[in-house]
């Protein structure tokens, strides 16, 4: 190592706070959420990104599920709409919500427009005559932005890199953030045509009828707007009537599916139902009600049995890079045995999870009914265990990557003098 190729010593608040940076950019900035509902408050909307937020620094990989079903609707819908002129970004902006169908000269809101009644004549006026110049001006990022977020994340793989070749120790903390990155550039490929952080969705109004001035009356009294669901609760409060209103859904269906176990087998099961309804049930099935002025979080439309395959079999291995790279810390200097040891299973579990998943869900799907018994066994196990093993692994590695901070190798403080050139956040 010349002298020429490593510079000046870095600080411990240095390495924090480029980590810190890099994984809000890959976690805040790089999400594309749905479209919020008319009725949403900004504190509503912000807790809501939050909670994405968190979702994405537990599980990541949900995230490239979620973008890239997204994308394979979304290049659907754009094949499907062909002669108007649609693209990727048009489909996009259809899953997210993009479409509200309204009513009377007061554009009162009756229900989101889903991707297979968006070229129904009989409800609209024409088929919404909406540009991708038009949507995209809707996003509150472009081109240059998304690209400083790339540069950001591209900064940090080579830094990450030029440290490797320098054979300069990289910290857990690092090896945490750099498979932020690799997903982040996974996710952002996917989403790059999605507009983002839209806030209002393109209203279509309703042909008129015979009916119509009742039509425009009863939706007034019926309290369709914004005004019935305001009047006399904020932001604050509305979330945590949600909030509860969710915790009771959990705990009931919960308590009604530990009814059905053995006292034994509900040491099991209940921790797996609590991940499964309250965390992936939104994630797996998110099915817009009739009248919904908005899609679900994780909506991503209704996808063919080929292109779900296609989803699994390319996010599993994705998801399983994830865990991988965390294994790059396999060698480094832990405060002790005990805590590298924990690292080491932690990395390997979630670098098998995900394929883990996979395979039980395909071994089940292979089989014979003539083989319930042991088929339902090994995969109540593995789909049982999985979640909550992984779940754990995750947080033992964001807390052991904190951790090791307190008595890093005195390499770590050094820095390649070449990646300080690069531009970077």
């Amino acid at each position: 190592m010349s002298a020429s190729d490593v510079c000046y010593n870095r600080t411990t608040w240095g390495i924090v706070s480029s980590c810190l940076t890099t994984v809000f950019s890959c976690t805040w900035v790089a999400i594309h959420p749905n479209i919020p509902g008319p009725d949403e408050t900004s504190i509503e909307i912000a807790f809501s990104r939050v909670g994405l937020m968190l979702m994405a620094l537990i599980a990541p990989e949900l995230v490239i599920v979620w973008a890239m079903k997204q994308w394979f609707g979304a290049r659907r819908i754009a094949k499907d709409h062909s002669e108007h002129v649609w693209t990727k970004t048009h489909g996009f902006f259809t899953l997210m919500g993009g479409f509200m169908r309204v009513r009377g000269k007061m554009d009162v809101p009756v229900e989101v427009i889903l991707p297979n009644a968006i070229s129904s004549h009989l409800k609209f006026d024409e088929f919404p005559p909406i540009t991708e110049a038009h949507i995209q001006d809707r996003s509150k990022r472009d081109a240059i932005s998304k690209g400083l977020v790339l540069a950001q994340t591209m900064w940090f793989i080579l830094q990450c890199l030029g440290r490797a070749i320098e054979r300069l120790p990289i910290t857990e903390l690092e090896t945490v953030t750099l498979a932020f990155t690799v997903l982040n550039l996974a996710t952002y490929w996917f989403w790059w045509n999605k507009p983002a952080d839209v806030r209002y969705p393109y209203t279509i109004r309703e042909q008129p009828n015979e009916h119509g001035d009742e039509l425009l009356e009863g939706g007034n009294e019926g309290g369709n707007g914004a005004e019935d669901r305001h009047e006399g609760r904020n932001g604050f409060v509305r979330i945590i009537v949600r909030f509860n209103s969710k915790v009771r859904v959990v705990f009931l269906s919960v308590r009604g599916l530990a009814r059905m176990s053995q006292p034994l087998q509900r040491v099991f099961t209940i921790p797996y139902d609590i991940l499964a309804i309250a965390f992936f049930e939104p994630f797996l099935r998110p099915v817009p009600a009739e009248g919904d002025l908005q899609v679900p979080t994780f909506y991503a439309g209704d996808l063919e049995d080929r292109e779900d395959n296609l989803v699994a079999w390319i996010s599993a291995p994705i998801a399983s890079v994830f865990g991988v790279i965390h294994c790059f810390a396999w060698s480094l200097e832990f405060p002790s045995h005990t805590q590298q040891l924990i690292w080491r299973v932690s990395a390997v579990t979630i670098a098998l999870a995900p394929l883990l998943a996979m395979g039980a869900f395909q071994f089940r799907k292979s089989r014979s009914l003539r083989c319930f018994g042991l088929v339902n066994a090994v995969f109540f196990l593995l789909v049982g265990a999985t979640p909550i093993l992984y779940a754990i692994a995750r947080i033992a590695l964001l807390v052991l990557a904190f951790k090791s901070l307190r008595s890093l190798p005195p390499g770590a403080f050094e820095t390649v003098c070449w990646t300080t050139y690069i531009p970077h956040l």
